[in-house]
C-alpha cells in the first residue's frame, strides 16, 4: 500500500529545500515505455519515482535569446547545481527512512545516436519530462517541452527513483495546456517544426489510459545551436550528424541557444497579452504591492540566505550603479532593465582563509580550485533561490551574468567586500524596492576562547557534521601522514605547529555502484553524477565546519586533493580528485584501512564514498587507527578487473604504527583509463560514443600517446563538444567489484 504520511515527509523535505513542484509516479506508469528507459532498469525493485521542478525566473526567460537567439543572457542559471542538490539529498532523506535510491542528474546526458535496441536519437538515459508528466505535474506541449498549469514551460525538472511505497500523484486532468497555437514553430530559428519534421510527424506517448502526441523534430538540428554553440543564422536547410560535424570544422563559435521554443510558449491557461519582449507572458497568481514592505521582503532574502550558508545578503539601488560600462552586444535592451528594475541583491558566501604557512604547498593550489567548485554551486543556488523567491511573489527578478561582472565588482566595492574573503552569488536583478537595513549574519572571525575542553569543541564540530549530512568523522595527528604519498611537506609543517587533520566524508548511493554499466540501463551516469555531487556536499559541508572553527577563533582550511592535482578522474562537471587520492588521509584519521586496491575501506560502506580534510590548529584529540576486523580480504578481484593493468606487485604502505599491503599502482595507465576516458568498458562505452580505434594501453603513456588517442575519440566529442571527455561517465573497476563494506 502506498504510504502516505512518508509521501507528506518527502514533498515537506523537498519544498523547505527549494523544491518549486513536486510529484510522484508509480512506476507501473512506465508500462509503455521501453525497457531500457523504465525506473526498474536503473532501480531493480523500483516502487515509485520522484520528480521536483525549478522554475525558470520570468524575466530570465524573456531577456534571453536577444538581440541574436545564441545570446543565453540571464537564462538558466542556477537552476541545473540547485535540482542536482535537491534530488541528491531528497535520495538522502530517503535512504535514511531504509528505501534505497537513485537521484538522477537535471541535464546533459543522452545517447545521440541509435543506441542497441532504442530507435530513437538524442535519447535520455532517463527522461526527466517524460517522468514529470507521468507524476501529475502536467503535459506535453507540441514543442516536446513539459508545460505545468503553474509556469507553462518554464521549469527544470529532476528526479529520484526509489523503493518505497509513495502515494502517487493522479495524473494531470485540468485544462488542456498546450493548444497548438503554433507561436513555437514561428519562433524556432532553426525552422526545426517544418523543416525535416520527422515521419510521421510526432511521436506517441502512452501512460496508463492517456495518450500524448507532440512534434518528432530531428534533434541534430536543436543540436546546432543548444549544444554545439553554432550559429543559428546559419544553419543549413538540412542537418545530419555529417553536415553538423563539418560546420564545426568550418564556422566559428557563438553563445549557446536559449531555446526559443520555450521563450515563444506559454500554457492556454496561463498565457498573457504580448509584452514585446516573447510572444507570451506567465499570469501570476500574485502581483506587487506598490507600497510594498522593503523591510519585510530584505528579512525574507536574508532569512533564506542564513538558512543556506550566506554570512550577509544585501541590496544596493541599481540606480547607484548605472554608470557602470557593461560588455554588453548591440542591440541588447538593457536600457529596459535600467528603467524596470530597481535593485540589485548580492549573497556573502564566506571563503575559507587560506593559511599562510601552507600557501606555497601544491595542495593549496588544488584546494582552491575545489574551494571554487564547490562553494561556487552553493552561491549560484542562493543565487536562483532569491530570484525565485521574488519571481513567486509577483516582482520581475532574474540572476545576473557574466556579462555584468563590471557591475558587481562596483557593487562589491561599495560594500566593501573582498571577494579574496567570499564567494559572492552572483546576485539578482529585481523590480522590488528593498530596504538594505536588515542586520547580517554573525562576525565571521572571533577571538580565540580561552581554555575551550578539546571534547567539547569535537562535540560541536561532530554536531555540525550531522547538520551537513556527513558520514564520517575523524581526526588524524602529522605524524600518521609523513609516509603518505605526497603528503611529507605538508605533514612536516603540521608537525611543526602540532596542527591536526580533521578528515571528513559522504558515501555513494550503493545501488549507483552497483547498477552502473549493467542491463537493462546499461548507463554509469547517476555514479558520475554522485561522484561530483559527493564532491560539491563535501566542500560545502567542509565550508561549514570550518566557519565554524573560524568563528572560536582557530584556523580551518579544507584540502580536497592529497595528491596536489597529479591523480584526477574525469567528469562533466571539470576533473576531481581520484577515489586514490585521499585514501590513505582517511586511514590516518581512523576511518577504516588500505584494500589491496589502494582504496580507503570503511567497516559501512567499503570503497564506496569521497573524503576531504581540513587542516586546523585547533586543540583536537586524535582518533584511533582503525582496529576492527579485516576488511579486504585480498580476494584480488580489484587485480584482476583492472582493464589498464595498473594494479602489480604488492608493496607495503605504512601509516602511524600499522602496515597495509597494497597492490602497486600504476599511474599512467589509472589515467588512461580514468582521466582521459579512454577504456570504453569502464564507462565512456554505455553513452553510446564511438570507442577509440583499438589503441592498446602502452606500458608506460607518454602525453603524447594520450593527446593520440584522445584525437580518435567520438568527433561529437572532440570536434562537436571540443572537450573528448565530455560526458564520459568513468566506474573505476577497481572500486565497483569490492565486495567490502556492510551496506
Amino acid at each position: 500500500m502506498p504510504d502516505r504520511p512518508l509521501t507528506e515527509s518527502v514533498r515537506a523535505f523537498a519544498v523547505s529545500d527549494g523544491a518549486d513542484l513536486f510529484g510522484v509516479a508509480n512506476v507501473e506508469r512506465w508500462a509503455c515505455a521501453p525497457p531500457r528507459l523504465t525506473p526498474q532498469a536503473h532501480l531493480p525493485g523500483a516502487r515509485s519515482v520522484i520528480v521536483v521542478a525549478a522554475h525558470h525566473p520570468d524575466a530570465s526567460v524573456e531577456f534571453a535569446g536577444i538581440p541574436t537567439a545564441n545570446y543565453m543572457g540571464p537564462f538558466q542559471i542556477g537552476q541545473t547545481s540547485k535540482l542536482e542538490s535537491l534530488a541528491h539529498r531528497i535520495a538522502r532523506f530517503l535512504k535514511k527512512c531504509g528505501y534505497a535510491s537513485l537521484p538522477y542528474p537535471a541535464t546533459r546526458f543522452w545517447w545521440h545516436r541509435k543506441h542497441k535496441e532504442l530507435d530513437s536519437v538524442h535519447t535520455a538515459s532517463f527522461s526527466h519530462r517524460h517522468a514529470a508528466v507521468a507524476a501529475g505535474l502536467g503535459e506535453f506541449g507540441w514543442n516536446n517541452l513539459l508545460l505545468t498549469p503553474q509556469y507553462g514551460p518554464r521549469q527544470r525538472v529532476a528526479s529520484v527513483i526509489t523503493t518505497a511505497p509513495l502515494e502517487p500523484t493522479p495524473l494531470y486532468d485540468g485544462p488542456a495546456l498546450c493548444d497548438r497555437c503554433n507561436a513555437c514553430e514561428r519562433a524556432c530559428p532553426g525552422d526545426t517544426f517544418r523543416k525535416e519534421l520527422l515521419e510521421p510527424g510526432y511521436d506517441i506517448v502512452r501512460i496508463e489510459d492517456r495518450e500524448y502526441r507532440y512534434a518528432k523534430l530531428n534533434r541534430w538540428r536543436c543540436l546546432w545551436g543548444e549544444q554545439f554553440r553554432l550559429p543559428s543564422e546559419k544553419l543549413p536547410a538540412r542537418v545530419d550528424e555529417r553536415v553538423l560535424l563539418d560546420a564545426c570544422r568550418t564556422l566559428e563559435r557563438c553563445g549557446l541557444e536559449p531555446g526559443a521554443c520555450l521563450r515563444a510558449c506559454m500554457a492556454g491557461p496561463r498565457r498573457a497579452p504580448k509584452a514585446g519582449r516573447v510572444v507570451f507572458r506567465r499570469k501570476k497568481d500574485s502581483l506587487p504591492l506598490e507600497n510594498a514592505d522593503g523591510r519585510q521582503l530584505m528579512d525574507a532574502l536574508v532569512e533564506r540566505g542564513v538558512r543556506r550558508g550566506a554570512a550577509e545578503v544585501r541590496a544596493i539601488p541599481l540606480q547607484r550603479l548605472k554608470d557602470v560600462p557593461l560588455c554588453l552586444p548591440d542591440g541588447y535592451p538593457w536600457q529596459t532593465i535600467a528603467e524596470e528594475f530597481k535593485s540589485l541583491i548580492l549573497a556573502r558566501i564566506p571563503r575559507p582563509r587560506k593559511i599562510a604557512t601552507l600557501d606555497d604547498l601544491p595542495v593549496v593550489a588544488e584546494a582552491e580550485r575545489l574551494i571554487g567548485f564547490g562553494l561556487w554551486t552553493q552561491g549560484t543556488n542562493l543565487c536562483w533561490e532569491l530570484t525565485a523567491l521574488l519571481d513567486n511573489l509577483g516582482y520581475e527578478a532574474m540572476c545576473t551574468w557574466k556579462d555584468l561582472r563590471p557591475m558587481i565588482r562596483k557593487a562589491l566595492a561599495l560594500l566593501g567586500w573582498s571577494e579574496e574573503d567570499s564567494v559572492v552569488a552572483g546576485g539578482a536583478l529585481t523590480s522590488a524596492v528593498l530596504d538594505d537595513a536588515s542586520p547580517a549574519c554573525p562576525c565571521d572571525v572571533s577571538t580565540k576562547p580561552a581554555g575551550i575542553d578539546p571534547g567539547e569543541l569535537e562535540t560541536l564540530l561532530r554536531q555540525e557534521a550531522v547538520r551537513q549530512d556527513l558520514d564520517l568523522f575523524g581526526i588524524a595527528p602529522a605524524d600518521r601522514l609523513a609516509e603518505i604519498d605526497g603528503c611529507a611537506a605538508l605533514a612536516n609543517r603540521l608537525s611543526e605547529r602540532g596542527w591536526k587533520l580533521l578528515v571528513l566524508g559522504q558515501s555513494f548511493f550503493k545501488a549507483a555502484v552497483e547498477q552502473a554499466g549493467k542491463d537493462p540501463a546499461g548507463t554509469v551516469v547517476p555514479y558520475a553524477y554522485n561522484q561530483y555531487q559527493l564532491t560539491r556536499e563535501l566542500m560545502t559541508g567542509a565550508a561549514a565546519l570550518c566557519r565554524l572553527l573560524a568563528r572560536r577563533g582557530y584556523l580551518a582550511y579544507p584540502i580536497a586533493d592529497f595528491s596536489g592535482g597529479s591523480d584526477r578522474l574525469a567528469s562533466t562537471r571539470g576533473e576531481l580528485p581520484s577515489l586514490h587520492a585521499n585514501a590513505a588521509v582517511g586511514v590516518a584519521a581512523g576511518l577504516g584501512e588500505l584494500g589491496r586496491s589502494g582504496l580507503l575501506l570503511t567497516p559501512r560502506f567499503g570503497p564506496r564514498q569521497r573524503i576531504l580534510g581540513i587542516v586546523t590548529d585547533a586543540p583536537l584529540a586524535t582518533s584511533p587507527l582503525y582496529a576492527g576486523p579485516p576488511l579486504c580480504t585480498q580476494c584480488g578481484k580489484c587485480v584482476s578487473t583492472c582493464p589498464t593493468r595498473a594494479l602489480g606487485a604488492e608493496e607495503s604502505v605504512r601509516i602511524g604504527e600499522k602496515s597495509y599491503s597494497v597492490a602497486c599502482r600504476h599511474g599512467g595507465r589509472c589515467a588512461w583509463s580514468i582521466r582521459h576516458g579512454l577504456v570504453p568498458e569502464e564507462g565512456p562505452g554505455h553513452m553510446g560514443w564511438t570507442p577509440v580505434r583499438t589503441v592498446p594501453v602502452p606500458e608506460n603513456p607518454t602525453e603524447a600517446d594520450v593527446q593520440a588517442a584522445r584525437n580518435l575519440k567520438d568527433p561529437l566529442q572532440v570536434l562537436g563538444y571540443q572537450n573528448a571527455t565530455h560526458t564520459d561517465t568513468i566506474l573505476e573497476s577497481c572500486m565497483a567489484c569490492c565486495p567490502a563494506g556492510t551496506e
